[in-house]
């Protein structure tokens, strides 16, 4: 079970920001630097230890098959091991924490903005729970039900009301039908 529901995830930011802007305008800068800086490096150190453990104990022998979609054409089906999956998620994470942070700094450095180390320091720890690979080898929960592989990716709110993703339910059974039946992960009919 996830930490916070998607659906609240969406808002949680705005709520962050009407907090800082209610109470905490005159926070010292110097402690937001820390805090946002000490939930990076937890995070990173975190990552790293998720790879290293990936790397020792996932399976080298069951396979998965993942459909990744394309940019600019059609659905990608490949298959892997599941450590060679825990890799590559892993790394994306990684790369994804490394362009949170250089955005985030690049705004405090350029503008002074002290909001992204708020909103940043408080998402990055909430982020780092419900990754589905720190549940698993860090947490130590069983990879069946929301965290089996292959994971299923965070639907966005938004896609959903503009029809362009598919409900929650559905991303479960497209999912699990990638690897049984071949049928798209990502549910649109053609």
């Amino acid at each position: 079970m996830a930490i916070i529901p998607p659906q609240m995830k969406m808002f949680l930011p705005m709520g962050l920001m009407f907090l800082y802007n209610k109470i905490g305008t005159e926070w010292p800068a110097p402690q937001l630097r820390f805090a946002y800086a000490s939930t990076q490096i937890l995070s990173l150190l975190a990552y790293i230890y998720v790879y290293q453990q990936a790397s020792r104990v996932a399976s080298t022998t069951q396979k998965l098959t993942v459909t990744t979609k394309q940019p600019t054409g059609p659905e990608k089906k490949e298959e892997m091991t599941v450590q060679q999956y825990d890799l590559k998620e892993c790394k994306g994470f990684i790369q994804q924490l490394v362009m949170g942070a250089v955005i985030v700094v690049g705004l405090h450095s350029w503008k002074g903005f002290l909001q992204p180390l708020v909103i940043q320091s408080v998402m990055g720890i909430i982020l780092l729970l419900d990754n589905p690979l720190f549940r698993i080898y860090v947490l130590g929960q069983a990879p069946v039900g929301e965290l089996k592989r292959p994971f299923k990716k965070d639907v966005s709110p938004f896609a959903q009301l503009l029809g362009g993703a598919p409900a929650a339910e559905q991303g479960d059974s497209a999912a699990e039908g990638a690897t049984a039946e071949g049928t798209p992960a990502s549910g649109s009919a053609a």
